[in-house]
């Protein structure tokens, strides 16, 4: 069975798995690609293509394409010369595709109202390309895997609906890793610590990497998310892209440097204009583990629903 290709994770394009049994039918998204301004040439189209088992065309199959208020089915039916079939998106358009006759993947996110990249891909004008191909689901395949800060020694567990699937002695080296893990929802923890991340999703496919620190109790604040100047219209839209995390993992969230200091960790949002790197030092000297994101509005969006999607609330420090 092969690996999913998704190049588009930075333009914020992701994956519903198929909710299947192992041994059914179904139809994966092996491949999500942006295209690159030389291969799109200032057009906006959703290109779907539907393999079948084999690898080849599967002429008359259909799929769907969602958007808020609606909704449109496409037939692959172009020459092999051609992606299968396409969809124009509209400005601003927000779509997502599945494939109709079995349980499909739902390939969420589609949009085309992304910066200006030169000549071929303009604001409104940005292309992807999402191929599907009919699988027979296999035993899990997914892998948890990463570090855990302090915990050398230590036994982490891994929870199934509140049962525990696995236990494994964390490594000298910090390391862990639970393989062959079919698709579902799980939770990691250290007993005896505070550590606890719930709500990894797995389609039984994919493989997750994770950096997990168990922290001193000596800060009343486990983690903090410190903002700009909550006045600045730039941080206000900060504030709006970070709801999904916010609700996700419930850090404290604030304005203050000094509310701040009294966090083991410190997530900065925004750049040097925000929160500015005298500060972030003065941070670290009271302790604070300090990770910081930055990027455009874009950007951020993706880092923070890619965490949402890792199941832990820091990125790397």
């Amino acid at each position: 069975m092969p690996e999913r290709e998704n190049d588009a994770l930075n333009y914020g394009v992701g994956v519903e798995p198929a909710k299947v049994e192992a041994g059914q039918s179904y139809w994966m998204a092996i491949k999500i690609h942006h295209l690159t301004p030389q291969e799109n040439q200032g057009r906006s189209l959703l290109y779907i293509d539907i393999l079948d088992e084999g690898g080849k065309r599967a002429y008359g199959a259909q799929a769907r394409v969602s958007w808020p208020g609606g909704s449109q089915v496409v037939t692959v039916d172009k020459p092999l010369s051609e992606p299968g079939t396409n969809f124009p998106l509209w400005p601003g358009q927000l779509c997502s595709v599945e494939v109709l006759g079995l349980p499909s993947d739902r390939v969420t996110g589609i949009h085309n109202d992304h910066p200006d990249e030169g000549p071929g891909n303009t604001r409104f004008h940005h292309s992807f390309l999402v191929v599907f191909q009919k699988m027979v689901k296999e035993e899990g395949r997914s892998v948890i895997k990463g570090e855990v800060v302090g915990g050398a020694g230590k036994t982490i567990l891994l929870l199934r609906q509140g049962e525990v699937v696995s236990a494994k002695i964390i490594g000298e080296d910090e390391r862990f890793a639970f393989e062959r893990l079919p698709a579902g929802v799980y939770t990691l923890t250290v007993p005896g610590t505070d550590l606890r991340v719930e709500d990894i999703e797995l389609d039984g496919l994919e493989t997750i990497t994770l950096r997990l620190v168990l922290e001193e109790k000596s800060k009343p604040i486990y983690h903090y998310l410190l903002f700009g100047p909550p006045e600045r219209p730039e941080v206000q839209v900060d504030i709006l892209l970070a709801s999904e995390y916010i609700m996700h993992f419930g850090p404290v969230v604030g304005f203050s440097l000094e509310e701040a200091s009294n966090a083991a960790n410190v997530t900065i949002i925004g750049d040097y204009d925000r929160v500015s790197l005298q500060e972030e030092e003065l941070l670290k000297g009271k302790g604070c583990t300090v990770r910081r994101i930055t990027g455009d509005a874009y950007q951020l969006k993706a880092i923070l629903s890619e965490l949402v999607d890792k199941g832990t609330p820091f990125p790397q420090a």
